[in-house]
């Protein structure tokens, strides 16, 4: 089934077929008339799903802007059945999911937004920024270290690959390898593949072994 988003003018200039839909719409333009008395509206997203006389409203994204993080919230199902979710909008290229979930769970989140008020939703405005807040330190201490591990071989003969996240280093019979994910260096040393003889030993021992 085909899905596509509109804007919320142009949801509200369709004449659905389910008329529970179109007092849906209808429901958040009143709603973010509401809110943004509040908070400054972004954009407003409307996600439908189906084309022709079987279109059918699915759910509605408002997107915040309440330093220091873009903030959605999330309008699911009919006016009949009113869920309300909010996340904050950015992806942090060190953490994984499951990372940002322990840090979710650091904080105690507000109750779930059925008939949305004002409170409610600044209540999670101020548990999202708590979160993202932590996520952001804790990816910026990881980028850190990162960045050092760069500096530390700038001057290094590396052969890298993999949008330079992962590479290798040859040297006196050596291979250093390295693998950068979610914010973690992984490192390793290991022979290079020499003959086995006494000579190449010596020679690797002294640091004289050319490969």
């Amino acid at each position: 089934m085909s899905k596509s988003k509109l804007t919320l003018k142009e949801a509200l200039s369709i004449e659905f077929s389910n008329e529970c839909h179109n007092k849906s719409i209808k429901a958040v333009e009143a709603f973010v008339n509401q809110i943004k008395e509040f908070y400054p509206v972004l954009d407003v997203e409307i996600n439908t799903e189906g084309e022709g006389q079987y279109l059918s409203f699915t759910d509605s994204e408002i997107i915040l802007q309440v330093e220091p993080v873009k903030i959605i919230i999330k309008q699911m199902g009919s006016i009949y059945k009113n869920e309300i979710y909010l996340f904050y909008r950015k992806e942090f290229k060190n953490l994984r999911h499951s990372a940002e979930h322990t840090i979710k769970n650091t904080f105690k989140a507000p109750n779930a937004i059925y008939k949305p008020t004002t409170k409610k939703i600044q209540a999670w405005i101020d548990y999202l920024n708590l979160v993202y807040t932590e996520c952001e330190r804790q990816n910026n201490e990881r980028q850190t270290e990162i960045d050092r591990f760069y500096a530390s071989i700038k001057n290094e003969p590396v052969r890298y690959w993999r949008d330079r996240t992962e590479g290798e280093i040859r040297k006196g019979g050596l291979i250093f390898t390295f693998k950068i994910e979610y914010g973690f260096v992984y490192k390793r040393i290991q022979v290079d593949s020499v003959d086995s003889t006494i000579e190449n030993f010596n020679l690797m021992a002294d640091n004289k072994l050319k490969v």
